[in-house]
């Protein structure tokens, strides 16, 4: 598989018995040394980049809630309250793309970006898993044969890099990877996502996905002041 960096150029994949690592030398983050690595669940759950990803994710979402619309949800709201709860949402079948620090990087081990993803297709969801979170399907999805349907989840980039495009890429790889994932099957492929609509409705946009439902979330929920809406979206690959 070959993909884009931020700056253009192509990464190599190189498996490995415990990831599938995409790495690119020399990748350059704010002046540091940067690898992608490309994660089952379970390899996730034995990598000492989990807990790392727990703080990116409530780092970033923390940052959205401070430099976003006032009032939405206290500052100290938390997206994640354990790795568990992330393993659990994300699931056992489930990718993920780290984009951090070489393991033997003089730096110490450090995560600047991710984001995961899984099939959907044909599942049922499970209520004690799904209602973890404010950010919970809106809806499930309609047992199509013809089609198949993927859940981008979790996707956040710290927020001392942001602004490189980092985002953008981390998105791209998923999509690329699902694509890879289901080539030749004969079916039309969607991605789907829920996210603050507040907050991220322009990002996705920008990326060619569309508002396929939205919910509001009343005052008092999660702390917010104003309520806020969780929005669904979708892309056809």
């Amino acid at each position: 598989m070959c993909v884009l960096t931020t700056d253009g150029s192509s990464l190599e994949t190189v498996e490995s018995s415990t990831a599938s690592r995409v790495t690119h030398a020399p990748v350059s983050i704010g002046g540091i040394r940067a690898t992608t690595s490309l994660l089952t669940t379970p390899q996730l759950e034995a990598s000492t980049l989990l807990t790392l990803l727990e703080l990116l994710i409530n780092k970033a979402f923390s940052h959205s809630i401070v430099t976003g619309p006032k009032d939405l949800a206290p500052s100290s709201f938390r997206r994640l309250h354990s790795s568990t709860q992330m393993v659990n949402e994300i699931g056992p079948e489930a990718f993920t793309f780290v984009v951090h620090t070489p393991i033997d990087s003089e730096e110490g081990l450090r995560v600047f970006a991710t984001a995961s993803a899984k099939s959907r297709t044909g599942k049922t969801f499970d209520p004690e898993v799904e209602l973890i979170s404010q950010f919970k399907r809106l809806q499930s999805l309609d047992v199509d044969y013809n089609v198949e349907h993927w859940e981008l989840m979790l996707m956040a980039v710290d927020p001392t890099v942001q602004k490189q495009g980092l985002a953008g890429s981390i998105v791209g790889l998923v999509e690329e990877e699902i694509r890879r994932r289901t080539a030749g099957n004969g079916k039309e492929v969607q991605i789907v996502l829920t996210t603050a609509k507040e907050y991220n409705e322009q990002f996705y946009l920008k990326r060619g996905y569309i508002a396929i439902g939205e919910i509001k979330i009343e005052a008092g929920t999660a702390g917010s002041v104003k309520g806020f809406t969780v929005l669904e979206m979708m892309k056809r690959l």
